[in-house]
């Protein structure tokens, strides 16, 4: 295989390339934030519905304690109308008898509001401070996954400007590389994973360390500067 000490030196810089090229775009691929981001919004989920589940037991408290405070404001006004009848009828006694009784039956279920809404009230205190809880919850998660995104981007776009850097210059050394040799150079790279230049290491290829026939390798010898490893195809450079 025919090739100047020029096209030589370009293989040779395009395989340093293309090494940096695919270390790059493996550590894009590779990054953790990707798998954490995840974890954190599933996680920030969960908070949020446990959240949402709190918020909607603290309304159903709170419209409870309205209700609450409603009729008891209602009894209470009661109470006094009733205490101004029961005074404007001192000489009645049966209409007394009567008023006083629901005067009665009014103070009994104040007196059992008031407890209701003291077990109510010591219960919507203990939610909001679940909910409150869970609303620390969601801001943590909520930082975390904005700090990982934000280094996700950082990082991805550093990557990216070397791939970015690297198509570049490859850009430039491939002009120096005539066909067939480039052809070649790209099938090897594709196909041994990134890899495409070995060199002729005594009897081996440096890169897929088989031992080459000594026929062929005489062979090889004659094509020098490059040949080709008859075991794994790779661009072979003799010195």
């Amino acid at each position: 295989m025919q090739a100047t000490a020029e096209q030589i030196q370009a293989l040779e810089s395009l395989q340093d390339i293309d090494r940096r090229r695919l270390r790059a775009r493996m550590e894009v691929e590779s990054l953790p934030h990707g798998k954490k981001i995840a974890e954190i919004r599933h996680k920030r989920a969960q908070a949020d519905a446990k959240r949402a589940q709190v918020e909607a037991i603290l309304a159903k408290a709170e419209e409870q304690m309205n209700r609450y405070s409603e009729e008891d404001e209602q009894l209470e006004g009661k109470q006094r109308e009733t205490q101004a009848k029961i005074n404007e009828v001192q000489g009645d006694y049966r209409s007394v008898t009567s008023l006083t009784r629901d005067l009665d039956g009014m103070r009994k279920r104040r007196e059992t509001l008031e407890f209701e809404m003291g077990k109510l009230d010591k219960k919507i205190e203990e939610i909001r401070s679940v909910a409150e809880q869970a609303g620390k919850v969601v801001a943590t998660l909520s930082s975390q996954e904005t700090k990982l995104t934000e280094q996700f981007r950082t990082e991805t776009a550093r990557l990216q400007n070397e791939i970015a850097q690297a198509d570049s210059e490859r850009a430039s050394q491939v002009k120096l590389v005539h066909e067939p040799l480039l052809s070649t150079y790209e099938a090897a790279l594709e196909r041994c994973g990134g890899v495409a230049i070995a060199k002729l290491d005594d009897t081996r290829c440096s890169a897929c360390r088989n031992v080459i026939e000594a026929n062929r390798l005489l062979q090889i010898k004659r094509e020098a500067p490059i040949s080709q490893c008859p075991h794994c195809r790779r661009l072979l450079l003799i010195d």
